[in-house]
């Protein structure tokens, strides 16, 4: 009698565990807070078989952009920290890359990205616009000037290591709601590229 129930107890605990688990995993993923559990969440949304190398992972208040290659095409995973602390998914973009663009070196399109990380807003007014630039190993190019155009005229240069892949954030602090980017490449001896 006494061994049934504790068969029984035994039974219930453990359905009582498995649903807990079941239900509680979820909110116990931690996609974003190790460079392990960032490599999985990256593969499940490319339906891996893709080579993924992480170049830099940036934290801007509770928001996380991994840049990283993914084919040696530059790309990016935007994580947001719950208030647990644990950061979940939230979108990914991915560089453009065209097949004709995989053998050549020279491509700037496809070597260098750059992405607008969504805009934040702060008593409605809007907090200045960031962009992540990406590159791969295959850049020739050493700086981008990045300029706002029908805004108020801001122009932000930032320079890029050659031959290596890099992340930086370029902070447009004079940035309004409608703009446009003018792009302008220059070589290592600040020659333009066209």
């Amino acid at each position: 009698m006494i061994n049934q129930k504790i068969k029984y107890t035994l039974l219930f605990l453990l359905c009582f565990v498995f649903i807990c688990y079941k239900f509680l995993m979820p909110t116990l993923q931690m996609n974003g807070n190790n460079q392990k559990n960032i490599l999985a969440t990256i593969h499940s949304v490319t339906n891996g078989g893709k080579t993924i190398d992480i170049i830099k992972i940036l934290d801007i208040g509770n928001d996380r952009y991994v840049a990283y290659l993914q084919n040696n095409t530059p790309s990016y995973i935007h994580f947001k920290k719950d208030n647990i602390g644990n950061y979940k998914f939230l979108n990914a973009e991915f560089g453009s890359n065209y097949e004709s663009d995989i053998t050549n070196e020279n491509k700037i399109n496809s070597n260098l990205q750059d992405f607008a990380l969504p805009i934040k807003y702060k008593n409605d007014k809007p907090l200045p616009l960031k962009i992540l630039v990406i590159t791969n190993h295959f850049n020739t190019v050493s700086k981008l000037s990045v300029r706002l155009m029908n805004a108020t005229g801001s122009n932000e240069k930032v320079e890029i290591k050659v031959g290596k892949p890099s992340a930086k954030i370029i902070t447009m602090y004079k940035a309004t709601n409608a703009f446009s980017l003018e792009k302008r490449y220059f070589d290592e001896h600040g020659k333009q590229i066209d």
